[in-house]
């Protein structure tokens, strides 16, 4: 195997890491960002999720996210173009923000579990529209959504509520990006999503 070969194995190994790690590990968790939630807990349990957050959660996210640039990092010098080399320098990029958005939710996270330990749940409220703006990070403010046939804005995407997928949850999607007009992972995305139709006997109604 050439040493780009090993390079890209590297690459796609940690992104899938950092994916799962978001999806399996960290998501479940910010389940606990809305106050009902966090109100149905008993207070040893909203102790426990403060600590786990702080001490395993968060510091988890950030090395999965530190992973990733290095991969990318050290895969840099293959990119054949200036334009492949920029969509690695977006990823690179974004693993940097994400980092430094997870530091900030730490210190939130650390102030917020002082105040509950002294005044109680209502002390720590506050804290966590904080911890659910850090979560909403702007790089997903503006996506836009390919929805029967059209690309919209997140706000403008519907479907009706006759939609097999609303109704049954019949359906299979996958998320892209594009940066600076190239999509990152393009094939890989594409063959994750025929396979995954395939799958589940779904004819989406056009070719690969």
């Amino acid at each position: 195997m050439s040493e780009s070969s090993e390079g890209w194995g590297r690459v796609l190994k940690a992104f899938d890491d950092w994916i799962s790690y978001e999806s399996s590990e960290f998501a479940p968790w910010t389940a606990y960002f809305s106050p009902e939630n966090l109100r149905d807990l008993t207070d040893k349990e909203r102790i426990g999720w403060m600590h786990s957050m702080y001490s395993e959660v968060i510091p988890g996210r950030v090395e999965s996210c530190k992973s990733v640039a290095v991969a990318f990092e050290d895969f840099l010098p293959y990119m054949p173009d200036p334009a492949s080399q920029e969509t690695v320098r977006s990823m690179i990029d974004l693993s940097t923000r994400i980092q430094d958005s997870m530091r900030g939710m730490s210190d939130v996270i650390t102030t917020m579990m002082e105040e509950y330990k002294v005044g109680g749940l209502d002390e720590a409220f506050h804290y966590l529209s904080s911890l659910a703006d850090a979560e909403e990070d702007i790089r997903n403010r503006d996506i836009r959504i390919y929805v029967n046939g059209d690309i919209v804005h997140r706000d403008e995407a519907r479907v009706s509520v006759y939609d097999s997928g609303f109704m049954l949850g019949d359906g299979m999607w996958e998320g892209m990006r594009l940066y600076h007009g190239k999509w990152a992972f393009f094939d890989e995305h594409m063959d994750r999503l025929f396979n995954s139709c395939k799958a589940i006997s779904l004819d989406i109604g056009m070719d690969r």
